[in-house]
C-alpha cells in the first residue's frame, strides 16, 4: 500500500467519524431541546447515513 493510499484511506475514515459525531449531536439537540422521540431520531439518522452513501458513489 503506499502512502497516498494510506493517506485516502485515513481521510476517508476522518470524515466518517465526523458525520457520525455530526448526527449524534444533533440527535443529542432534537432529543433534549425538542423533546423528539428517539424512534424519530434513529429514522433521521438512518435516511442522513443513506443520503451520504448515495452521495459519496
Amino acid at each position: 500500500m503506499t502512502w497516498e493510499m494510506d493517506l485516502r484511506i485515513m481521510k476517508k475514515r476522518f470524515l466518517e467519524k465526523g458525520r457520525e459525531e455530526g448526527r449524534e449531536k444533533m440527535a443529542q439537540i432534537l432529543r433534549e431541546k425538542y423533546g423528539m422521540p428517539e424512534s424519530e431520531i434513529e429514522e433521521l439518522k438512518k435516511e442522513a447515513a443513506a443520503r451520504e452513501t448515495t452521495r459519496e458513489a
